[in-house]
C-alpha cells in the first residue's frame, strides 16, 4: 500500500510539473482564453440546469467548438513562427486569441442572461444589435 501511495505521489508530481511548464510558456492571452472557456462551459451548464434544459448533445457541440478554437490558436502559433522565421513580426496568436476572448466573454454574458441574472438593458440591447440571438427578450421574475 505504501508503494502505491509513493507511486501516486510521483505520478501526480510529474504531471503537475509538466502542466506548470506548459502553462508557464503559454502566452497570457491564450491562458486567459482557456480560463474563459472553462468559465463559459460552467456558466452554460448551470444556466441549462436552472432552465431544466440540460442536453448532452448541445454540451458536446459546445466542447467540440472550443477544441476547434484551440486548434485554430495552434495553427496561428505555427504561422506566427513561420512568419517570424521570414523576418516578419506579427503577433498572430495574440490577435486570434483576442478575437476568441471577445467571443467567449459574449457567450458568458448570454449564459448569465439565460440563467436569469440581472444584466443592464444596454448590454442586452448591444447583444441583440450584434446578432447574438441566444438571449431571451423578457426576463421572468423568480417565483
Amino acid at each position: 500500500m505504501n508503494d502505491v501511495w509513493k507511486t501516486t505521489q510521483y505520478v501526480l508530481g510529474v504531471a503537475g510539473a509538466a502542466f506548470m511548464t506548459v502553462w508557464a510558456t503559454t502566452p497570457h492571452t491564450v491562458q486567459l482564453l482557456l480560463m474563459l472557456m472553462v468559465a463559459d462551459f460552467a456558466v452554460g451548464l448551470l444556466a441549462a440546469f436552472i432552465n431544466k434544459e440540460l442536453d448532452s448533445d448541445i454540451s458536446f457541440r459546445g466542447v467540440a467548438k472550443k477544441v476547434i478554437t484551440l486548434m485554430v490558436i495552434g495553427v496561428s502559433a505555427i504561422l506566427e513562427q513561420a512568419l517570424l522565421g521570414s523576418g516578419y513580426t506579427v503577433p498572430l496568436v495574440a490577435i486570434v486569441a483576442g478575437f476568441y476572448l471577445i467571443n467567449e466573454t459574449l457567450s458568458i454574458l448570454e449564459n448569465v442572461i439565460l440563467a436569469g441574472l440581472p444584466v443592464p438593458d444596454e448590454l442586452k440591447d448591444a447583444l441583440v444589435k450584434i446578432g447574438r440571438t441566444k438571449i431571451v427578450e423578457e426576463d421572468e421574475p423568480d417565483p
